[in-house]
């Protein structure tokens, strides 16, 4: 069956199917190579499945989980959802090995930071530096390279919402309305360096996950002040102090807070903004300079566009792509 999806995947854009609950889910067409032929998209994650019944070498099925999920929702139930989905396939969970986590915290800086306010202040063992700027402005700054076992990242959270349109729900969990100036400061450990820390289940995380934050926050990278001819010796700046104790939030419950589900994704202004910008353009293109033709217009076309295709199928699979999950779905999937 898995086959047979992939095949008809391959000639559109994601194949729309259902479980025996109702719960909506999309065959895509790429795996992820070597390992993971088949490749499922529910609404908190990807799932990625070998050709194997069996684990050999290493696991036979590949989670990703949405960041929305596990922001709102929790890893304990994502798993549980996950449980049950992978029974509709004759599937278990025999075990859980972590690969990839990514650990965060995020502030409110008014005045924002700047490329050589962290290049005086940082200390660290790894050497590679990248960062982003916009007309002069920092956006993004990296610590170690994007192979390394872990890397930091420090970057401004609201323009990334705002350029990608998908996350404004972080409102939600700040508990604010206004997301300006937020900075987040994030670190990306890969499989190796769990290894070196014991870690190998999900309950060696939660273990060892405030273990982890205290090494990577004061021995791994620290920002100071430039007070001491010895890095080691030097204050410690007051904001990566706080940064440093933000480990005491995580607890043996997996360091996360669980939310209901939320409608906060990019806001239809949003997109209309997005139109806009098209109607414009398509006006230009056909010399319309009247706004009401131009509307109906570029109405028209997209009537003639959707008439012959799938728009609510099209409307389905966009929404488990989004994470949206309707009433119907969630209680059906549980």
């Amino acid at each position: 069956m898995l086959n047979e999806k992939k095949q008809d995947a391959m000639k559109a854009n994601g194949v729309l199917d259902q479980n025996p609950h109702e719960r909506q889910y999309i065959h895509l067409a790429s795996g992820k190579p070597p390992n993971y032929r088949y490749h499922l998209q529910f609404p908190e994650y990807h799932l990625y499945l070998s050709i194997t019944e069996k684990a050999e070498g290493s696991p036979n099925g590949y989670l990703s989980v949405n960041s929305e999920a596990l922001w709102k929702y929790g890893l304990p139930y994502v798993l549980e959802t996950l449980e049950i989905d992978l029974y509709h396939f004759g599937g278990i969970i025999e075990r859980t090995q972590p690969s990839r986590v990514d650990m965060c915290v995020d502030y409110r800086i008014p005045d924002g930071l700047t490329l050589p306010f962290l290049e005086t202040h940082r200390v660290s063992r790894a050497k590679e530096t990248t960062f982003h700027l916009r007309h002069d402005v920092l956006e993004t700054y990296y610590v170690g390279s994007p192979s390394a076992p872990v890397r930091l990242r420090i970057y401004d959270k609201d323009k990334e919402i705002h350029a990608k349109g998908t996350k404004f729900w972080f409102a939600e969990i700040w508990n604010t309305d206004d997301i300006a100036e937020v900075w987040r400061v994030e670190f990306q450990m890969r499989r190796p360096f769990l290894r070196q820390f014991g870690i190998n289940s999900l309950e060696d995380l939660w273990q060892k996950i405030g273990g982890v934050w205290a090494y990577l926050t004061g021995e791994w990278i620290s920002l100071r002040l430039p007070d001491n001819g010895r890095t080691a010796r030097r204050s410690v700046l007051p904001w990566w102090e706080h940064v440093q104790q933000a480990g005491n939030q995580y607890d043996s419950a997996g360091g996360v807070r669980r939310y209901g589900q939320s409608d906060m994704l990019a806001p239809v202004e949003w997109y209309v903004s997005h139109v806009a910008g098209c109607l414009a353009s398509v006006a230009a293109r056909l010399n319309i300079d009247d706004c009401s033709e131009a509307v109906k217009v570029l109405g028209d076309n997209q009537e003639g566009h959707w008439r012959h295709r799938d728009f609510k199928s099209e409307v389905q699979k966009r929404s488990i792509r989004l994470g949206r999950i309707s009433c119907d779905q969630e209680g059906g999937g549980l």
